[in-house]
């Protein structure tokens, strides 16, 4: 027979969660006092990942509700094809489309060639696992002519709570820019990306990730700073 979801089990992890969401929440009561370099943001995330023996299907969307949560201000879609070169070690690379509302009637659209690598410690969800990527990005704007390239490092850790799949979460990705070009940023770490919250699994297949992601823009002078509320729904089929 198939399993019941048991309610209490899914809704205690995710009351907890909340907490998490309902501190980035509040954070918007104070952010007209904070300088324009600073916002807060929701972003929620779907994605849907397919394997076979030696290859792996990523594909991701994932939207932002922007200058104080109040609008739509950005999509991203993104497919990743990827190679086991090992259980531990993969390669690939896909497409990824972007595009941001500057909320003035503008709005920038890019499209960016990825390859990357990736290392996973365990294949296990019940298990403590550390995920490390290396991935490259040629950056190509819709109007335009110059491409710019990115590298992102990123460094995952996951820590069980409970042997169903409950678990914490803490992740770092830094963004380094190649080169400048006439409408990216200068070259150098341009970007860097931290997140903390909890795993919460809702039935076979499906789960949810849920926290709070610190976004921090390198520039001269002040950086910039997003406060981002993050829920992601993965599918796995």
């Amino acid at each position: 027979m198939p399993q019941r979801l048991d309610r209490r089990r899914v809704l205690r992890p995710l009351t907890s969660a909340g907490l998490v969401l309902t501190l980035c929440a509040a954070a918007a009561t104070t952010s007209h006092a904070q300088p324009q370099r600073e916002d807060v943001q929701f972003w929620s995330t779907v994605t849907l990942t397919a394997s076979s023996t030696h290859w792996d299907f990523r594909g991701d969307v994932n939207s932002g509700l922007t200058d104080d949560a109040s609008r739509a201000g950005r999509l991203l879609l993104r497919g990743i094809l990827s190679y086991h070169i090992t259980e531990k070690l993969s390669a690939g690379g896909g497409y990824t489309y972007f595009s941001i509302n500057d909320g003035i009637g503008s709005r920038f659209k890019e499209h960016r060639l990825v390859e990357e690598i990736s290392y996973r410690s365990s294949q296990h969800s019940d298990h403590t696992r550390l995920t490390l990527r290396m991935r490259v990005e040629q950056r190509i704007p819709e109007k335009g002519d110059q491409v710019a390239t990115r590298l992102r490092q990123f460094t995952r850790i996951d820590l069980p709570i409970r042997s169903d799949g409950l678990k914490t979460i803490a992740w770092n990705e830094m963004f380094y820019s190649v080169n400048a070009t006439n409408w990216s940023s200068r070259s150098g770490f341009s970007t860097m990306f931290n997140f903390v919250g909890v795993g919460v699994p809702l039935r076979p297949g499906l789960s949810a990730e849920l926290g709070y992601l610190n976004q921090t823009n390198f520039r001269p002078g002040r950086n910039g700073v997003r406060h981002i509320a993050q829920a992601t729904l993965l599918v796995t089929l």
